[in-house]
């Protein structure tokens, strides 16, 4: 009887998935020719504004709510700390840091991006 290769299991989606094919394809412009800080105004950056908020409006479409909610983050990390800050501000009578929760897994923004395209409503800080 033959001996078969071992089969290679990832087990560590927690730190890091493999992208979608479709996703990658998306994204591929962006990483490459397309590339800007959205938060500029330079015509680079307003189209990278453009397709950062086309991206919002599709998100927001799937997950049933309004691009506003949507907020992209830079990693896991930044997600979670705006989620307990929106749940904080909403425990304390609302308004404040995260009066609306992100709804949207990571797709770009994150630290260099806080204070623009990517950073939630009411500053995204723990009060």
């Amino acid at each position: 009887m033959a001996r078969t290769a071992p089969l290679d299991v990832y087990l560590d989606h927690a730190a890091t998935t493999p992208m979608r094919a479709d996703a990658v394809e998306a994204m591929l412009p962006f990483l490459t020719d397309r590339f800007a800080n959205a938060s500029g105004t330079h015509r680079a950056a307003r189209d990278a504004r453009r397709a950062l908020d086309e991206a919002r409006d599709v998100v927001a479409a799937v997950v049933g709510s309004r691009p506003g909610e949507v907020v992209f983050t830079g990693c896991g990390t930044e997600s979670d700390n705006a989620a307990i800050a929106g749940a904080a501000g909403r425990g304390r009578g609302g308004g404040g840091a995260g009066a609306a929760p992100p709804r949207a897994a990571p797709r770009g923004g994150g630290p260099a991006q806080r204070g623009g395209a990517g950073r939630p409503p009411g500053g995204g800080r723990p009060p």
